[in-house]
């Protein structure tokens, strides 16, 4: 803008300003509904870079509905309406709810979350409960956000809204 050179590129279909954690959490919920509907213009092609992972795996124990599973996601428990980055494991009696988890997420047995943004690193603790089930329309006091390499210990819940900065141990 300052030097006067600036394009546009008008691009038809989804779209939607994610700066609020309700709005990015609305997105995922828009890409799990309806990925059609997100990536329904053909002529551009959405490119990431990626680790060489294993393809995701939900194991006999597990469950997942409405979800999208990245590569090297290990699923024994239950992931409903959720996204999962690269590497996350859920492990068994966990469950994930309307939530996105980023790369290599750790939730031991037990463990709860809903309706929350959980950064890489994370890990979260046998029992923990983290956010509960959000309403349709969703404000950015419903959502927990958990920020890189956080530690949520055994048993410990996370009120609907809690913010943890990156590193934190609860």
């Amino acid at each position: 803008v300052e030097r006067g050179s600036v394009r546009r590129h008008r691009v038809e279909g989804y779209w939607r300003d994610m700066g609020r954690p309700s709005a990015y959490l609305q997105g995922h919920r828009d890409l799990v509904a309806d990925p059609d509907q997100v990536f329904a213009t053909e002529h551009l092609v959405v490119r990431s870079s990626h680790r060489d992972l294993p393809p995701a795996l939900v194991t006999s124990t597990g469950r997942a509905s409405d979800a999208l599973l990245s590569p090297g996601c290990r699923v024994a428990g239950t992931v409903e309406r959720s996204v999962l980055g690269p590497g996350v494991v859920v492990e068994e009696g966990a469950t994930v709810v309307d939530s996105v988890l980023f790369d290599e997420v750790h939730v031991a047995a037990g463990a709860s979350i809903s309706t929350a943004i959980v950064d890489e690193g994370v890990q979260v603790g046998a029992d923990a409960r983290v956010g509960e089930p959000g309403p349709d329309e969703l404000e950015d006091e419903h959502i927990v956000l958990v920020g890189r390499q956080s530690t949520i210990g055994e048993g410990v819940e996370l009120a609907p809204g809690a913010r943890l900065d990156p590193g934190t141990t609860a």
